[in-house]
């Protein structure tokens, strides 16, 4: 696959876990996550893929989740690193919360899965409030 298809798809699987509904659905997630995913989150804690299948249908936000500027690196063959800025907005639409993410994909059987995912809060005027 192209580079610039891989970042497309990759893009729109990492966005599917910014959409509430895609992000409590059970079936989505576990299709999504590698088996030995492991996440460091933005609050620092981490997670297993257990722990997200048990928690998603409990998430409650009150805001959106935006992302920009996708970078993709080909790590290998079916080895992809997904970089990228996220950032929260609010019902008033106001961006907050800007966060660095890494992602990294592996194709397997079952198309591509999330293996490894790190969020690194960022400080809002580093990044120019874009």
């Amino acid at each position: 696959m192209p580079k610039n298809e891989l970042l497309h798809s990759l893009q729109q699987l990492e966005k599917s876990l910014f959409d509430t509904d895609k992000h409590r659905d059970i079936a989505h997630l576990d299709t999504l996550l590698h088996v030995d995913f492991v996440e460091f989150g933005r609050s620092g804690r981490q997670y297993n893929k257990s722990e997200i299948l048990q928690e998603a249908p409990f998430i409650n936000e009150n805001y959106s989740i935006e992302a920009k500027d996708f970078e993709l690196a080909v790590l290998g063959e079916g080895v992809a690193l997904l970089n990228y800025t996220s950032f929260n907005v609010d019902t008033t639409g106001k961006p907050a919360g800007y966060t660095l993410r890494s992602s990294l994909w592996l194709q397997t059987s079952n198309g591509w899965q999330l293996r490894f995912h790190q969020g690194t809060p960022v400080d809002e005027t580093a990044m120019g409030k874009s």
